[in-house]
């Protein structure tokens, strides 16, 4: 997959971002397959699928103008092999992106590819999750987090309902319906 390939993706998607941005994401594929074939990275290994599954729901924020903050930091909890966190690092310079996971392996991956793609902008942080959170260097200190389900947590905005229903597949004179879990 070439960085052409990603930038027609994301376009036909609605997601803005210069051929600069999409020929470092295909040099973080290019890493990403390359260390997917000595361990376990992703189980989606079928090119299509991960331009969408990997690339395209990572940078689904970048669709919707405003949705993230225009500097600040953001933390990625549970990067695993760093989606969102990554790919919005490198479209994002930015922002500063604070990518945590409990396993070495995969911070030693990402740290190959802050290095072969030049990121000034990504700390990576060792920890699980629940023993990061008593951290006070990690407590109330990010302006966004999302977690390993590619879920973006930010201030309240109606956009991001709108682009979830797009992404569900509900037409523009549809319903969408959001309940909450509370028992």
């Amino acid at each position: 997959m070439d960085g052409k390939q990603i930038h027609a993706r994301l376009k036909a998607c609605g997601i803005k971002v210069p051929p600069e941005t999409a020929e470092k994401l295909a040099v973080y594929h290019a890493l990403l397959m390359d260390w997917n074939q000595r361990m376990d990275l992703t189980a989606v290994t079928e090119e299509d699928e991960m331009l969408d599954r990997h690339y395209v729901d990572s940078l689904a924020p970048l669709a919707v103008a405003g949705l993230l903050p225009q500097t600040g930091r953001v933390i990625d909890v549970g990067t695993g092999a760093g989606f969102p966190g990554m790919a919005l690092a490198i479209a994002c310079p930015q922002l500063h992106f604070t990518l945590l996971d409990a396993q070495q392996k995969r911070l030693t991956f990402l740290q190959a590819v802050i290095d072969e793609v030049g990121l000034t902008n990504v700390t990576l942080c060792h920890s699980r999750a629940e023993d990061g959170a008593r951290k006070p260097e990690l407590r109330e200190q990010f302006d966004a987090v999302a977690d390993g389900n590619q879920t973006m947590f930010l201030k309240p905005h109606p956009e991001v309902f709108l682009l979830a229903a797009r992404k569900m597949g509900v037409q523009p004179a549809g319903c969408l319906v959001v309940e909450d879990e509370e028992d």
